[in-house]
């Protein structure tokens, strides 16, 4: 298992190495709103939500850009009918994770998102309640407005107590 990570870390560098020109050191904040979903059979609907993040480019290429980021996701509050009684789930996460990017010309870009998220449900229901940390992954597109704003759209999975998924579209400042 260690020799992979070995490799991957040396094609990594060498990916970096050939690339030109490298820049480093570059943090960015984020804000966006989603539609909020949660993979729950009682509850039907989604929720809309704001969400932000924050993070570092410390790999910036013509072909290849590497950042560490962390954000703030509300999975959104959903209701359903039991019996005489309301259902009521409220969730959120705290994540933290990798973001590879792939610049496809000078004002457009492909990611991935992959990381690591703190999920904290509250729910009228004792066995969906909780919290736990689990995997969260992520894919988008972003086009380049002005040297440092671009315009993001993205789908993130959140696996968890409840299953949830965002899609959003919002603002990105590099600074």
């Amino acid at each position: 298992m260690a020799v992979r990570h070995k490799r991957l870390a040396a094609t990594l560098l060498a990916m970096a190495s050939i690339a030109s020109p490298v820049q480093a050191g570059s943090p960015y904040i984020g804000l966006g709103v989603y539609q909020a979903n949660i993979d729950a059979a009682a509850f039907d609907g989604g929720d809309t939500v704001f969400a932000g993040f924050a993070g570092y480019t410390f790999i910036d290429t013509s072909v290849f850009m590497l950042s560490v980021e962390a954000g703030y996701y509300p999975l959104g509050g959903y209701s359903a009918r039991q019996s005489l009684d309301y259902a009521r789930v409220d969730s959120n996460a705290l994540a933290l994770g990798g973001v590879a990017a792939l610049p496809l010309g000078p004002f457009f870009e492909v990611y991935g998102k992959l990381g690591t998220a703190r999920s904290d449900v509250s729910s009228t229901l004792p066995e969906l309640s909780g919290e736990d940390w689990r995997a969260y992954y992520g894919a988008g597109v972003s086009v380049d407005v002005l040297d440092t704003f671009d315009v993001y759209l993205e789908y993130l999975g959140f696996s968890g107590t409840l299953d949830s998924s965002l899609v959003g579209v919002g603002l990105k400042l590099s600074f």
